[in-house]
């Protein structure tokens, strides 16, 4: 099985802990592998970079990030 993923590219309004910085939402940036890349954004200025793993959801084909107790729908995926 091969998975192919769409990952949004919209910014995504979370606030979220991230260090010691609290961040307003995240930007996808790209991904490699599992692993995505955000940046993260406060205010309208990119703060940081964050780095999630996806998980790929079989049921309904999305694809989730976890911040915290929160779980993100951040794209889609098609599995060949």
């Amino acid at each position: 099985m091969t998975y192919f993923p769409t990952i949004n590219n919209d910014f995504i309004a979370i606030e979220f802990k991230h260090g010691h910085r609290i961040l307003d939402g995240i930007q996808f940036k790209f991904s490699k592998g599992k692993r995505a890349y955000f940046t993260g954004i406060k205010n309208n200025m990119r703060m940081c970079e964050v780095i999630k793993t996806l998980q790929f959801n079989e049921n309904d084909n999305c694809i989730y990030v976890s911040f915290g107790k929160q779980k993100i729908q951040v794209g889609t995926f098609t599995i060949q």
